[in-house]
């Protein structure tokens, strides 16, 4: 029995040094990941650029906005969850914010022709009903080849006056 304990000891040890020397020859394990080429689509593309022109800087404009960073869930204990997870994986694709605080003034969503399933339109009705829930308006902006520089400003106005 005492001829088995150095013996497990000498194997354990040759064991290590070699998973230890073959984690050296392999290199560090890559993960599965790549940067993205861009934050935007195409399509979040061609509008980010007219909203950019029809905003200047009178607003900041953020993308890919986490619902949960929107607002402040007021309930404790369980029903914090209860609020934080239907809203923990959601973002708004633009949202506009005050230049001096970053206080969001209004969030803008681009829809898609996804927008059309039953789904997403529960989805956009649950996430509408929590933006109006804190007073934060949203646009919902079909998605277009391009946009009118005017029409959207007024869009963007008119929501923007309706909050205050």
């Amino acid at each position: 029995m005492l001829i088995y304990v150095p013996l497990m000891l000498g194997l354990l040890l040759l064991l290590a040094v070699g998973l230890y020397l073959l984690q050296r020859v392999q290199g560090p394990q890559r993960l599965p990941y790549r940067p993205v080429d861009s934050l935007l689509t195409p399509a979040e593309m061609r509008f980010y650029v007219t909203l950019r022109q029809v905003v200047g800087a009178r607003f900041l404009i953020m993308v890919k906005v986490r619902l949960a960073d929107l607002v402040h869930i007021t309930a404790t204990g369980k029903d914090w969850w209860r609020g934080f997870a239907p809203i923990a994986s959601k973002h708004a694709d633009f949202v506009l914010a005050d230049p001096q605080t970053l206080a969001p003034l209004l969030v803008v969503e681009l829809d898609d022709s996804t927008h059309q399933r039953a789904d997403r339109r529960d989805r956009d009705s649950k996430v509408d009903a929590v933006l109006a829930s804190v007073n934060l308006p949203i646009l919902h902006i079909p998605v277009r080849k391009s946009y009118d520089p005017g029409v959207l400003a007024e869009q963007i106005r008119t929501c923007v006056r309706a909050r205050a």
